[in-house]
């Protein structure tokens, strides 16, 4: 019987170790997101304040 629940808890650690695994890579694809997102926003500012001077 002890030998179960340690394999049970042994078990919940790797999940819970693996789970907090995953949200770091999601956070971190999230800030590369953001990055990109921002540099895509500045570029899309400056290409119409071009547009605009050569009106």
């Amino acid at each position: 019987m002890l030998y179960l629940i340690i394999v049970v808890v042994i078990g919940f650690a790797g999940i819970i170790s693996n789970q907090y695994a995953g949200l770091r890579r999601m956070e971190s694809l999230q800030k590369s997101l953001d990055e990109l997102n921002h540099q895509l926003r500045e570029a899309g500012q400056i290409r119409s304040a071009n547009q605009v001077e050569k009106e």
